[in-house]
C-alpha cells in the first residue's frame, strides 16, 4: 500500500514566525501567506523490515535509520525526523517502519533558489499522511 498526499507551495509574505510559541504567547501573532499552483508531494510506503528510509527525490538524497521510537536530531532532515518523533510520542504507536518519498514540482525547482519555499509544504504533506498510516496499525 502507498499513502500519498500533496500540498501547495506556500509563500510567506509577512510575519513569519510570529505565530509560533513563545512569541505568539506573549505578543500574539499575525502572518500573511499565499500559495501557488506548484506542489510538494509525499508518499509513505509502510513495511516490516525494521527500517525507516527518507528519500528526498528532488535532491537525490537518501537517509536510512533503524526503526526506533525516537530518531536522532542531528542536523540531517531534522524537521522530517521531528514529525516522526512527535507522532510516535503523541499517538503512542511505538516504532514504525516505512519509506517516505518527498519531492516538489520540477518547475518549482527550476525557478526557486530558496528551499524554504518547499520545506513547509513538504512537512505539511508528511503530517497529513501520518493519520491514515496510524489508522492502519
Amino acid at each position: 500500500m502507498i499513502i500519498r498526499s500533496k500540498a501547495p507551495l506556500r509563500l510567506g509574505l509577512a510575519g513569519g514566525g510570529t505565530d509560533v510559541s513563545p512569541f505568539s504567547d506573549i505578543y500574539g501573532g499575525c502572518i500573511l501567506n499565499a500559495t501557488i499552483s506548484l506542489y510538494a508531494y509525499c508518499d509513505i510506503i509502510p513495511h516490516n523490515d525494521g527500517k525507516i528510509r527518507f528519500f528526498l527525490e528532488d535532491k537525490n538524497q537518501r537517509y536510512e535509520y533503524d526503526s526506533v521510537e525516537q530518531l536522532p536530531i542531528n542536523g540531517e532532515i531534522d524537521l522530517l525526523k521531528a514529525v516522526y518523533n512527535r507522532i510516535v510520542r503523541d499517538f503512542n504507536v511505538g516504532k514504525l517502519s516505512f519509506d517516505i518519498h518527498t519531492f516538489v514540482d520540477q518547475l518549482a525547482m527550476d525557478i526557486c533558489a530558496f528551499e524554504t519555499l518547499f520545506t513547509h509544504s513538504i512537512i505539511s504533506a508528511t503530517i497529513v499522511l501520518f493519520q491514515p498510516f496510524i489508522n492502519l496499525l
